[in-house]
């Protein structure tokens, strides 16, 4: 099934990329039929009369329907930046505030025992057995 609709998008996509010809045949001012791909035929299908006489009755219209890439060269895209007006803003004062962090202890790179501090060790951990 993904094969399939792999296809069906393949066969869509080159179709649409390399156009699509609707040719639009008008008889007495009015629209007779419309062909995808078609030929020119001999006669018209309405009135029978050859298309090779040109003689006001019939008339063919033809329209190419195609798939236009937007991409731009890289050098339209340099010409465009060369043109744009610089965009200044104000920078608030959240930004300019310096980032401190709060003091972190210092502590010594010995393995000795560590310091007896004033506060008990389970207070200092937060906790508590009941």
């Amino acid at each position: 099934m993904k094969k399939f609709i792999a296809l069906v998008m393949l066969i869509t996509y080159s179709v649409f990329a390399n156009g699509v010809v609707i040719r639009s045949h008008y008889c007495m001012n009015q629209l007779a039929s419309r062909h995808l791909f078609g030929a020119k035929p001999s006669s018209c299908e309405v009135c029978g009369m050859s298309s090779h006489n040109n003689n006001g009755c019939c008339s063919d219209e033809m329209k190419v329907v195609k798939q236009y890439q937007d991409q731009q060269t890289p050098g339209k895209m340099v010409e465009d930046l060369l043109k744009a007006k610089p965009v200044f803003h104000a920078v608030s004062g959240f930004l300019l505030t310096p980032v401190t962090r709060p003091e972190q202890p210092v502590y010594s790179l010995s393995h000795s025992p560590p310091l007896i501090s004033p506060i008990e060790i389970y207070k200092e951990i937060r906790v508590f057995r009941i």
